[in-house]
């Protein structure tokens, strides 16, 4: 499965966009979750994060009863997602002329 991510946030923080049935992107950079709170979301749906593109804006997770058909280094780190996080290659999105609020992403417990 392939995600979009926001690459406004370091893949230490976990954030998204609050819900909004009618909710329409402006070309800003408000759209999406973060990488962590992408990661988090898998985790939580039976899917293990592999990659992030060259570019860092797509993460692609692999179902978790498929991991065992992937070398072990293309398997993130559980405690450590960050090992198959690549920076951000471009400029970005512009910022968001109505400065909506971004919403924390707690981890389940």
């Amino acid at each position: 499965m392939k995600q979009q991510l926001s690459t406004l946030f370091p893949p230490d923080q976990a954030c998204t966009i609050a819900y909004d049935a009618d909710f329409c992107w402006n070309k800003s950079n408000y759209q999406g979750a973060s990488f962590l709170a992408l990661c988090r979301l898998g985790i939580r749906k039976g899917y293990q994060p592999v990659c992030t593109d060259r570019k860092g804006v797509n993460l692609f997770l692999v179902r978790q009863d498929l991991l065992a058909a992937l070398p072990s280094e293309a398997v993130a780190d559980a405690e450590n997602f960050t090992t198959v996080y690549h920076p951000i290659g471009y400029g970005g999105h512009r910022p968001d002329p109505q400065r909506r609020a971004w919403l924390p992403v707690e981890p389940q417990t």
